[in-house]
């Protein structure tokens, strides 16, 4: 865990020390939490916990970290779909994990939501805009000032069901050019990853198997690449997906994700 971007450091004896009722109380009472504020929103069963980011930029100088729209997944308490975490600000490789490439977000032509000069400033951003959740289903629209962003828009909705997600992406390109639009899904280095048909994708651990399969009006390109990320204080190699579609006009693009215990 990191706290305000700045050294890393272990929770566990802040939570151990906190009373049984304040950590259950909630999560007894919904499954799902939204903080409005911070735009992000949380969903918890017996075998499934999400986190969608939708959080806004507080500043050009600030904190802020771009990948909006992203996801994390766990399922049986196993990490599938993760965050990149985050070193250090005084590690040579912070800036890379506040980039938009190390979160499951999107990439207009190879770059992200948002852009840095220097390790905290950020002239060009997105502002997400979420209303929190709706029956197991939120959604989050982003436009970014971002210049490869222009006339650009990207609708996620996430759906979650009792053996796993539904995600609906919506990019209308009113651009009049074609752009390549790239989709990554951050993977936890313990698992593994198979690419199994044009449209399928195997992901198992030693507790569940999760198969995710993707469908377009646009013809879909699935690559598996490393990726990078921020684990038990240390710096991963993991591997990311990278589904790619060009289109020029506005498309969709449905992901299903269900597990087997």
């Amino acid at each position: 865990t990191v706290i305000d971007d700045g050294y890393t450091l272990t929770l566990a004896p802040f939570l151990n020390s906190l009373p049984l009722n304040v950590l259950e109380a909630k999560w007894q009472q919904e499954k799902t939490a939204y903080y409005p504020d911070a735009q992000l929103a949380f969903y918890k069963d017996e075998k499934q916990y999400v986190c969608f980011d939708a959080s806004l930029n507080p500043g050009k100088i600030s904190h802020y970290h771009a990948g909006k729209n992203a996801f994390s997944y766990f399922c049986e308490h196993q990490p599938i779909f993760i965050d990149s975490g985050c070193c250090s600000y005084d590690d040579p490789r912070f800036l890379d994990y506040k980039c938009a490439d190390s979160h499951s977000s999107l990439l207009v032509d190879g770059i992200g939501d948002g852009v840095f000069n220097g390790i905290y400033y950020c002239p060009d951003y997105s502002s997400p805009l979420c209303e929190g959740w709706q029956n197991n289903e939120i959604s989050s629209t982003i436009k970014s000032s971002v210049a490869e962003w222009k006339n650009i828009s990207w609708n996620r909705t996430l759906k979650v069901h009792e053996t796993g997600l539904e995600l609906r992406d919506e990019v209308e390109n009113i651009s009049g050019a074609e752009r390549k639009f790239t989709f990554i899904f951050n993977l936890h280095p313990d698992l593994y990853s198979k690419i199994i048909e044009n449209d399928k994708v195997l992901l198992k651990n030693d507790m569940c198997s999760v198969f995710v399969s993707f469908k377009s009006s646009r013809e879909i390109e699935i690559i598996k690449t490393p990726g990078k990320c921020f684990i038990d204080s240390q710096h991963q190699q993991n591997f990311q997906l990278h589904v790619k579609i060009k289109a020029s006009i506005n498309f969709c693009l449905e992901t299903k994700i269900n597990f087997e215990i």
